[in-house]
Formats: structure tokens, C-alpha cells, sequence
């Protein structure tokens, strides 16, 4: 199935891997990956929201949003270099959220910050990756985008019944 050269740019061995089923364990983990960076934080999705709460119970003193935490990195870790790749499409939403745009455009200015769209897929497809890879060793890839009404857990019930949308785990 993968052909490296063909389909795929190698073929790694992972020595560990792990399942995680809930957005709120992900947000978590992916908040502490990024604390923890050395080098590199690469952030690849359909979708960002940079108001979204990654882990509402952390008490470590770094911001708790997407956004600001990015920030707050590039700050306080100069040597960690942030790259975000989003699909184009999808940037008409972003003019709808808030201060998402003047962060986006201090991150411009800011030389740890990469913010790139991306446009290269064929007529009426997506971009539609969900990856996160902290320092070449440690990778989330699935399902879920760093966005609103993504954090989730087992224990919530949603309720189809009301069609309104709820921007869970935003402010």
C-alpha cells in the first residue's frame, strides 16, 4: 500500500503508540507536547480556532487558548519555530472570529510564527489533514481539528434535538 518515493516520503517504525478517543484528552496532550517543544511545533489542519480552550484545569501559568499559548511560545521558547498550515477555503471563517485576524497578523510579524494556506488540491477537494508534530519525535494525526465545537469528552451527551451550534471549548 505505501511506496516510498511513490505515495509516501519514507516508511518509520514507531517504538510507541496510543489511542486517544476524546477532543478534551487531545487538547491536553497536545497543549503539553507544545509546552514541552525544543525545536519545532507543526500544526497542519482543515480547521483552526485560535479561541478554543486546550485545557481548562492546567495551573502550570501558560495561557490555556490556542492562540495566546502560540503566542506565549514564540515569546517565551524563541528557539521553537511554529508552523501552521491551514486549507484556503476555509480562511473566509476566520474573519468572523474575533481578534483571530490581528493575531494572525502579529504572528506575521513574529519570526517564530509560520501561518501558511493551502491552496494546492484540486477543484471542489479539502484540505483535510488533522496533524500535530511536536520535535520530529512525537505526532498526533486523526480526526479532530483544532476548532470550535470540537472538545468533547464520553461522559457529554449531545443533544440533536437543538439545532443550534454551541461553540464548545470557546470563549
Amino acid at each position: 500500500m505505501l511506496d516510498p518515493g511513490r505515495n509516501c516520503w519514507r516508511i518509520e517504525r514507531a517504538e510507541r503508540a496510543a489511542v486517544v478517543v476524546d477532543a478534551a484528552d487531545y487538547f491536553k496532550l497536545a497543549r503539553k507536547a507544545m509546552l514541552e517543544a525544543k525545536s519545532q511545533i507543526l500544526l497542519v489542519g482543515w480547521d483552526f480556532d485560535t479561541r478554543i480552550i486546550l485545557d481548562s484545569d492546567a495551573k502550570d501559568g501558560a495561557p490555556i487558548k490556542l492562540g495566546p499559548l502560540l503566542s506565549w511560545l514564540a515569546k517565551h521558547r524563541p528557539h521553537v519555530s511554529i508552523n501552521i498550515l491551514k486549507w484556503d477555503l476555509g480562511a473566509p471563517k476566520l474573519l468572523g472570529r474575533g481578534t483571530t485576524v490581528l493575531r494572525l497578523i502579529r504572528w506575521a510579524m513574529t519570526r517564530q510564527i509560520t501561518f501558511k494556506l493551502d491552496g494546492a488540491h484540486a477543484t471542489g477537494a479539502s484540505h483535510h489533514q488533522k496533524i500535530v508534530v511536536v520535535d520530529d519525535r512525537l505526532a498526533f494525526c486523526g480526526g479532530i481539528d483544532m476548532t470550535a465545537s470540537r472538545w468533547d469528552t464520553r461522559n457529554r451527551i449531545l443533544d440533536r434535538s437543538n439545532q443550534e451550534i454551541a461553540t464548545v471549548g470557546c470563549e
